[in-house]
Parts: C-alpha cells; sequence; structure tokens
C-alpha cells in the first residue's frame, strides 16, 4: 500500500511538472491601428472566451502584451471598446505574434 501511494505521488508531481513546463509566455504587439481596452484568450475551438487579460490596462497601437499560455493552439478576441477583431488557431508556441489590422497574425 505504502509503495503504491509513493508511485502515484511520484506520477502527479512528474504529471505538474510537465504540465507546468508547458505554459509559455507569448508576447503579443498591438499592429491594428487601434487602442485595445480588451484581450480574450481561449484555447481553440473552446466555446467561451477566457476574462479579459488586460483588465483594467489598454493597449496602445505599437505596444506588447505578454501572456501565459499552455495552449498549443489558442484563440484572440481584442476589441477597441466597439469594433472587434477574432483571431483563430494561432500558434501557442509562438514566442511572438503581431496582431494586424486587417485582421491576420504574423510571428515575427
Amino acid at each position: 500500500m505504502k509503495k503504491g501511494l509513493i508511485a502515484l505521488t511520484v506520477v502527479l508531481m512528474a504529471l505538474f511538472l510537465f504540465m507546468t513546463a508547458e505554459a509559455g509566455m507569448i508576447q503579443i504587439k498591438n499592429n491594428t491601428g487601434v487602442e485595445l481596452v480588451e484581450v480574450f484568450i481561449a484555447d481553440s475551438g473552446a466555446s467561451d472566451w477566457e476574462e479579459d487579460v488586460l483588465g483594467s490596462n489598454t493597449l496602445p497601437v505599437g505596444d506588447s502584451l505578454t501572456v501565459s499560455s499552455s495552449y498549443s493552439k489558442f484563440d484572440l478576441k481584442v476589441t477597441d471598446g466597439e469594433d472587434a477583431l477574432e483571431f483563430y488557431g494561432l500558434d501557442g508556441k509562438a514566442a511572438s505574434i503581431v496582431l494586424n489590422g486587417d485582421g491576420t497574425a504574423s510571428y515575427p
């Protein structure tokens, strides 16, 4: 019984370390042409957007935001308070992503 508990503990610790190692930092640059007041991120294909990662801050044109993501692919929704742009299937392993005003994203 004790050996089984130790083995289970080791497996759970390894799984935790693997999951936290998978989380990456992604720099998102605003090249949309408008100041962003909301940025939502979600696992690609999820039915709901998660909370606004900007909180009470904004993301001016040309500035960048760094977010942590454990998703291999993710979707992003940004708004200027009136209009929204949505980006789908972004690479969660990329170091940086540039969001363009025409609704495209590029990986510099």
